[in-house]
């Protein structure tokens, strides 16, 4: 190899060098460099605040959405519990999940539509603490007109961008009952979330448990490139009942799991 070869291999070599890493850089411009660390050995990061006297999170991603997921509760007096969780997943791996991993299709417009299939959460599994066992979460879901006007299912909202969508769905969970949830969404290229509010009050061993508003669990999907980072952030005030409340806590936050592994199963 003669002197200007050596140069010209040597020059393609430090491009590639820098703009690789300009591109690893870029993909994790959204979260502090150790918790990106700790997240890409791990694959999930789950923090549980059990607390009436304030919380500070600490795993928000610095997007629009994840703050903004983050910044849900507006209620006078503190959660006293919050969930916050960070969960990487690669696009492969999601794939090979897939019923049909040759033609799956990973893509936000895909994840856009998992988001909004209300009646696909119907036979979510979760795993119950009190008795050791997978169970389904909710027994009934689907889109409904309103807290009122909720008995009539309509059909999921799939066309188009879900930002600025706003819906009710009715969902009959396994501990909780059954009621009526808000539900907004917000969509970039990069990034879609899903806020879900309690609408109706949920009730736990046929005893009022939580009221109206007092339960938000919040959802955002990054794309990361060959992966997605999903944030999700739970709020809950939850009443003091006798014998109960440890129980309560655990259903509630179980729910993340749930959900997120429902997600990862959609594609």
């Amino acid at each position: 190899m003669n002197l200007m070869n050596r140069r010209n291999f040597l020059f393609t070599g430090l491009f590639f060098l820098f703009f690789g890493q300009i591109f690893c850089q870029e993909q994790n411009n959204f979260l502090k460099d150790e918790i990106y660390a700790e997240l890409k050995e791990k694959g999930s990061i789950k923090h549980l605040i059990q607390s009436k006297d304030g919380f500070e999170l600490s795993l928000t991603p610095d997007t629009e959405f994840c703050k903004r997921a983050a910044n849900t509760w507006n209620l006078s007096e503190n959660p006293n519990l919050v969930s916050e969780n960070l969960f990487l997943i690669s696009k492969e791996e999601l794939k090979e999940k897939s019923s049909n991993p040759e033609n799956a299709e990973v893509s936000m417009d895909k994840v856009s539509k998992i988001v909004r299939s209300i009646s696909k959460m119907k036979g979510m599994q979760y795993f119950s603490n009190g008795d050791q066992r997978w169970e389904t979460l909710y027994h009934q879901a689907y889109v409904c007109k309103s807290v009122k006007e909720k008995n009539e299912p309509l059909p999921d909202v799939l066309e188009g961008s879900a930002d600025g969508l706003k819906i009710f769905a009715f969902l009959e969970d396994n501990s909780f009952g059954k009621s009526v949830y808000s539900l907004e969404y917000a969509q970039t290229e990069q990034e879609i979330g899903f806020f879900l509010t309690n609408a109706e009050s949920w009730t736990y061993a046929f005893v009022k448990a939580l009221n109206p508003e007092n339960v938000k669990i919040n959802m955002v999907v990054i794309d990361n490139g060959d992966s997605f980072i999903v944030y999700m952030v739970l709020f809950a005030k939850h009443k003091k009942v006798p014998l109960l409340g440890e129980r309560i806590q655990k259903s509630l936050a179980n729910r993340i799991d749930a959900i997120y592994n429902w997600f990862t199963l959609q594609f």
